[in-house]
């Protein structure tokens, strides 16, 4: 998150995907933005989620007045 964070501090609306991590965010920090980061390092259980998740989100946004 600390490439988007600036973002975030000025008021912009984030989704963020939840994952299981350490604290300190070491399995996303590990692979995020290097040659090993593909869909095939997620969790198939935690992308389902957040696909849900963001699916969810979308529709109520879209339906908001």
């Amino acid at each position: 998150m600390s490439d988007t964070l600036p973002l975030g501090k000025k008021g912009v609306p984030m989704i963020t995907n939840i994952v299981n991590d350490t604290s300190t965010g070491d399995f996303y920090f590990k692979y995020h933005h290097s040659a090993a980061d593909s869909i095939s390092m997620m969790n198939p259980d935690d992308m389902d989620s957040n696909v849900v998740a963001i699916a969810s989100i979308m529709y109520l946004v879209a339906d908001a007045e």
